[in-house]
Parts: structure tokens; C-alpha cells; sequence
């Protein structure tokens, strides 16, 4: 219903300015919902936070499930559910419209990453500090170890890319945080600390493949674009690399030229040689973007995937990066900085009064307009009392306010639309309401206690007057110089 009034330019237009901030506690950790009608923030008092993006209001607080800094938030497909991992070695999945905790994993040490799977909100992958990947069963919670491979020197000179069924591996070290699901959740990426991605099957937990990252740095992040086709990486020697994902080749997997993945091409700061802390790609997945580690900038780069050129470079206040994140349909980021705020990056817009009406013509300054003789006259031969007539039948017609128009580029064909994308209003009490009805209601139990203290001093008061006229309305009626004697019976 909506497409006809977005303009098709603006769309794959990249963000210019901070629009505004957000502000709640110190976030560490963002992620969008499917729709990106919510915003989830993990914060380093253990709490999480649900942002209403339309309306910037806080739409949940939920503040009993970490104990430690939240390392990481991930949304289910749907937005029923959210996955937070924290410091203090636990994975809490919620459910998302109650806001109450579904089940509860502990692990051996403290979680640096985890990514809930798209589909089975029953799995997860996790990526514990100075240990293996782990792929988590929540209701059970059952952890199974991944296999985190490098290939051996004499097989990775003799090509870089080796498939995982059948060749020579060697167990490498850990992995940090460096994981992915696919699009379906079918696949699992991991990077390991000696710049190897191992492509994993995630139904039997089996090596599909190793890839060999050019420079054989750490690998810090993957990032998996929204249509499921690239794959970013940010490695140790300050580049960022986009690899093309490729569907299981038919036959023995991995087997065909080029396996599940194939580098396309590599960006970097070839004049500050800049490391990058946070990387993701742009909703249609025709921009990579990387943030800069210097803890002293917010500086945003964006390249162009496809043509390989700088875009442009967004410069925010003197605060590191921590994590960004692109909306998933508009031309906003949303970068979290060092003190914990959110800042909202989106195009800047100009007023353009010619869009109104397409005969709508803009004017530098005002000018004389002549009238024509017959230029409001409605005859059956004119022009434009045809046009007219057709404009209002167009205006009667029933418009329809319910489909949902699909655009292309960010659309999810594999999926309907159903889905949690609000969560219901839940009202609250104001504290300092509520402090003045408490003050109120002690105040009234005084007035109340001062009221029954005075009425019971009036009754006694009539009580008193009322005795007295009864005894003197009593002697009224005896004679005079009579006296009143008391009479006292004596009993045997």
C-alpha cells in the first residue's frame, strides 16, 4: 500500500547524521528485531532493555536475568523469543511478549557471544571464553562441543580452501566470539584465532568445510547478510572481507571448486591502517560497513560491495564503538558507544515542496499569475474536465490498508509474515504518584483519628448537658421550698 510513497532513490542511500540518541542505563550490545519495531539493548548492570524504534520509548525493562554485563543479544526469526548471553557464564532465552525467562544454561566460564538459531529457538551456538564453540540445547541443556579446525601446513600451501569430510585437520585453540548462523539456520560459521572459518552442518554438528583466510590473522567477527548470500569478516590485519556463500554443492559436500565459500573482495584504512572493533552489512546487503577500535573516535566506514569504493565515513563524538548494527529496511545505524549510549545514524532530508503534486511547480519568488477566460469553465469538450472526473473516480475507489507490499531487496521470501513486531502497553505506577497517595493516606488516618477524637468529646459533652436537663427539668415539677431526699431500702 505504501510503496508508491517512498522515493526508489532514497533507498540505498546511506545514513549522513545523528538524528538522536538513546538512553537507559550503559548498553553494551544491540540487536534489531525482523521488522526493527523493536530495538534490544543488553546493558553491564546484567539488564535488558526493548526499545519501541517507532516511538524511541522503552517498551520493557527486564532486570532479573543477568547478574554481570550482557555480552550479546540475538533475535528468533518470529521476535517471540531473545537469547542474552552474559559475563556470568549463563544463556537466558526470554519470551519476548511476557517478558519472563524460558530456560535458563550455565556454563563453565564466561560467554563472549551467542547467536540463537533462526527457526528452533531451542538452539543456540556459544562461544565461551579460552574454550571451544558450543552448540546449546536450551530446554535440555545439553552443550555440544564444536569442532573449531585449522588445515595443516603441508595440505594449506597446497591450496587454501580444504573440505572438512575426509581431509587432514588439526584441532586448533579457541574461538573468540567469532560465530554465525546462516540464513536458515542450516549452517554454522566459525572463525578461529588463527584465521581459519570452518563451516559447520549444523543437524550433525559435522565439518563441512576450512577455509583459509588470506594473512592468517585472528578472525574477531562474522557478520551474515540478511538475504544469506555474503558473509563479512573482520580479521586481525585491519581488513574486513566479504565472502560469497554458495549452497551445498550437490553430491559429496564441499567437493565442487571454490566449496561454500569464495572471497570476493577486502576494504581497509590504507592511510591509519585502523583496526575495527564491529562490522555489519547494510539491509540489501550493497553496503559493508565497519566500525573503527580507537577508543578515542565513532568513526563509521561504508564501502560499496559491489563496485569496491568508500562510500563515506561518518565521524560521531570522541567515544569508541562498541557495536553497530543497520536497520534492516530504512538507511539507519545504530552504533553503540564506549558510555553506553545508542546513537541513531540516518540521511539527512530536505524539504522538497515540488513532491505535493506532479503540476505542482516550485518558485524561486513570487510571481503575477493572469487568469485564463475559460480556464475554470467545465464544458463536456474540455481536456481537463475529463481528467477531472477520472481523478475522482480514482479518489472513490477502496484502498486497501491491510496487504503488506514486499520490497524486494529487503524482503524475507522464505518466510510469512507473521510475527511478534510490538509488544502491548503495559501501565505503570508514577513513583512520585504513588509517594503522595501514600502521604495522602497518612494523612488522612491522622484526620480521621483527630475526627473520632472529637466527636467522642461532643458526645460526652450532650451526654453531660443531657443528664443536667433532665435532672433540673425534674425538680421544676416539685413544690416550692421543697428539697429532693434520697431514699435508701434497707434489706434483711
Amino acid at each position: 500500500m505504501n510503496i508508491g510513497l517512498l522515493d526508489p532513490f532514497q533507498h540505498t542511500n546511506v545514513p549522513e547524521v545523528i538524528e538522536e540518541y538513546l538512553d537507559h542505563g550503559v548498553a553494551t550490545c544491540i540487536a534489531f528485531n525482523r521488522r526493527a519495531t523493536l530495538l534490544a539493548a543488553g546493558c553491564t548492570s546484567g539488564s535488558i532493555v526493548i526499545w519501541d524504534f517507532d516511538t524511541r520509548g522503552i517498551a520493557r525493562v527486564w532486570a532479573d536475568g543477568h547478574r554481570l554485563t550482557v555480552t550479546s543479544v540475538s533475535w528468533t526469526k518470529k521476535g517471540y523469543h531473545l537469547l542474552s548471553s552474559s559475563s556470568d557464564q549463563d544463556l537466558v532465552l526470554w519470551d519476548a511478549l511476557k517478558g519472563e525467562c524460558c530456560a535458563r544454561v550455565s556454563l563453565s566460564t564466561a560467554i563472549l557471544n551467542a547467536r540463537v538459531h533462526p527457526y528452533n529457538s531451542d538452539l543456540c551456538i556459544a562461544s565461551p571464553a579460552n574454550s571451544a564453540p558450543l552448540l546449546v540445547e536450551l530446554s535440555t541443556g545439553v552443550q555440544h562441543p564444536l569442532s573449531v579446525l585449522h588445515a595443516s601446513d603441508e595440505a594449506s600451501t597446497a591450496g587454501g580452501s580444504l573440505n572438512g569430510r575426509g581431509n587432514r585437520h588439526e584441532p586448533t585453540s579457541t574461538c573468540n566470539g567469532a560465530l554465525a548462523f546462516s540464513r536458515r539456520g542450516n549452517l554454522i560459521y566459525i572463525g578461529s584465532n588463527k584465521g581459519f572459518i570452518t563451516v559447520i552442518e549444523t543437524a550433525t554438528r559435522e565439518v563441512l568445510e576450512v577455509v583459509k583466510v588470506s594473512g592468517g590473522s585472528n578472525i574477531k567477527g562474522l557478520s551474515c547478510s540478511r538475504n544469506g548470500q555474503h558473509l563479512l569478516v573482520n580479521s586481525g590485519d585491519r581488513t574486513i572481507r566479504v565472502f560469497e556463500c554458495k549452497a551445498a554443492p550437490t553430491g559429496q559436500a564441499g567437493a565442487s571448486s571454490g566449496g561454500f565459500l569464495r572471497p570476493l573482495r577486502e576494504f581497509q584504512n590504507a592511510v591509519n591502517r585502523l583496526q575495527w572493533r564491529a562490522i555489519c552489512f547494510s539491509s540489501d546487503s550493497e553496503y559493508a560497513v565497519g566500525g573503527s577500535a580507537n577508543k578515542n573516535e565513532h568513526s563509521i566506514h561504508i564501502w560499496n560491495r559491489v563496485k569496491g569504493n568508500l562510500e563515506t565515513i561518518l565521524e560521531g563524538p570522541p567515544e569508541g564503538i562498541h557495536e553497530l548494527v543497520w536497520h534492516p529496511t530504512r538507511p539507519i545505524i545504530a552504533s553503540v558507544a564506549m558510555t553506553g549510549k545508542i546513537y541513531l545514524w540516518a540521511k539527512s532530508y530536505t524539504e522538497n515542496w515540488s513532491a505535493f503534486a506532479p503540476d505542482f511547480k516550485e518558485l524561486e519568488e513570487n510571481e503575477e499569475y493572469v487568469e485564463r477566460e475559460d480556464e475554470f469553465d467545465v464544458t463536456p469538450a474540455d481536456p481537463e474536465a475529463g481528467r477531472a472526473a477520472k481523478a475522482k473516480a480514482e479518489e472513490e475507489e477502496d484502498v486497501d490498508i491491510y496487504t503488506v507490499d514486499r520490497l524486494g531487496p529487503y524482503s524475507d521470501s522464505d518466510m510469512s509474515d507473521d510475527g511478534l513486531h510490538w509488544l502491548p502497553t503495559i501501565p505503570t505506577q508514577d513513583p512520585d504518584l504513588e509517594e503522595a497517595e501514600r502521604a495522602g493516606e497518612g494523612e488522612d488516618e491522622d484526620g480521621h483519628a483527630e475526627e473520632e477524637e472529637q466527636d467522642a468529646e461532643a458526645r460526652e459533652e450532650e451526654d453531660t448537658k443531657s443528664a443536667k436537663g433532665w435532672r433540673n427539668g425534674e425538680d421544676a415539677l416539685l413544690p416550692e421550698g421543697s428539697k429532693r431526699r434520697r431514699v435508701t431500702k434497707k434489706y434483711d
